[in-house]
């Protein structure tokens, strides 16, 4: 096989990939930088003779699996769709830019040789077909797995600089490659995406509330598809999943009796997450709850509460142990706090009794978090103390 061949393929001559836009310099593999793995196992670049090399390789061999190939916009999993066609209309003002266009010594457009069709670069390919350039600099590439496809596409996205090819990912696409790397593995615990969210967003350098904006949106996502097998045993429902989790089960007597006249405004319901969060959270809640209480004549103040699955994990409290110590511990602490400051206090007298959630007629449940042994309900009744 030629050099003609090996990197001109099916158009054999240089004349065939040249255009106004893109010159002879960028049809030679030696102006390209060498395709990496960026740290990623199971990826390997193919020489024109089926040989595989990694970043174990020198440069020069790495650049033996670059090659000419017609511009191909892909569905790039790892990318947002709105970025992808920001990135198409930026590079071709780029390419089309006398003082810039496409430069040398840039990264080539990985070439999944089992699928053909490429992991990235959607943005460039997109632009040269914009501006009728005839080819671009792939590099065969192939894959272990479809977790290490995913795991490279993002791995190769750019850094934010102020490259030509700098547009660093957003959090829209993290948050679309981390959805699209669990269901490369097909299955997931949401310990192990929320570590993989925080990976991947300190990667891309997003800010922290960006990384929180990901991780919320993903496991949202996650948790309202449910076609990805989900692995864990402990569940939790944040404020955007708990209730659709509670109308999932509309026959058990709760959503009657309360859910459903919350939602009319006939009764009140406060959420507390206690998941990685504080009582403190939720003392606003606690605080407008009451005096929606006196408002309505001193109805009972009703708590659905989401416990915190990390201290399950970790063996340090189950699940069970935290619903067991929430009135006891946690809310008798609040109240305590409470009566200390506003209350005068009567010995024998038990003052505890002026919080609407401690009436008669409230009735506390926690969200069903156990996969394994409340799978027919949406939540389990709180006992509290004596009273109710």
């Amino acid at each position: 096989m030629t050099i003609s061949e090996a990197v001109f393929g099916d158009k054999p001559t240089i004349v065939d990939w040249l255009h106004p836009l893109w010159g002879e310099a960028l049809c030679d593999p030696a102006n390209w930088k060498a395709p990496s793995t960026h740290g990623v196992p199971g990826v390997y670049f193919i020489g024109p003779d089926g040989t595989l090399y990694t970043d174990a390789h020198s440069e020069d061999d790495r650049r033996k699996a670059l090659f000419m190939h017609e511009p191909i916009v892909s569905d790039n999993p790892v990318r947002d769709k709105d970025t992808i066609i920001k990135r198409i209309n930026e590079y071709a003002k780029v390419f089309r830019d006398p003082n810039k266009g496409v430069q040398i010594g840039q990264d080539p457009v990985y070439y999944d040789v089992d699928t053909e069709d490429i992991t990235g670069g959607n943005g460039r390919s997109g632009a040269a077909l914009e501006c009728g350039i005839p080819g671009y600099m792939h590099a065969r590439t192939k894959y272990a797995s479809d977790e290490a496809r995913i795991q490279h596409a993002m791995a190769s996205q750019p850094k934010k600089n102020n490259g030509i090819f700098g547009t660093g990912m957003s959090k829209e696409d993290v948050k679309a490659g981390v959805k699209t790397l669990v269901k490369a593995k097909g299955s997931y615990k949401m310990s192990e995406v929320m570590k993989e969210c925080d990976r991947k967003g300190i990667e891309h350098d997003l800010v922290n509330s960006d990384i929180l904006w990901v991780k919320n949106e993903v496991k949202k996502d996650l948790e309202l598809d449910g076609t990805v097998e989900c692995e864990d045993t402990i569940k939790s429902y944040n404020d955007n999943l708990y209730r659709g989790h509670i109308e999932k089960y509309p026959d058990i007597p709760w959503f009657d009796e309360v859910w459903k006249k919350s939602q009319e405004d006939d009764a009140i319901v406060v959420y507390i997450n206690l998941d990685n969060k504080s009582i403190a959270n939720a003392y606003r809640a606690l605080i407008k709850a009451q005096k929606k209480s006196r408002d309505m004549g001193g109805v009972p103040i009703h708590f659905v509460v989401n416990f915190d699955v990390e201290k399950a994990e970790r063996g340090t409290a189950t699940i069970q142990a935290q619903r067991d110590a929430f009135f006891s511990q946690i809310i008798h602490t609040y109240e305590q706090e409470h009566l200390d400051v506003f209350v005068h206090q009567i010995p024998g007298v038990d003052h505890r009794t002026i919080f609407p959630w401690n009436y008669k007629d409230a009735r506390h449940v926690a969200l069903s978090q156990d996969r394994v042994n409340e799978t027919d309900t949406s939540v389990v009744y709180l006992k509290n103390r004596i009273y109710n």
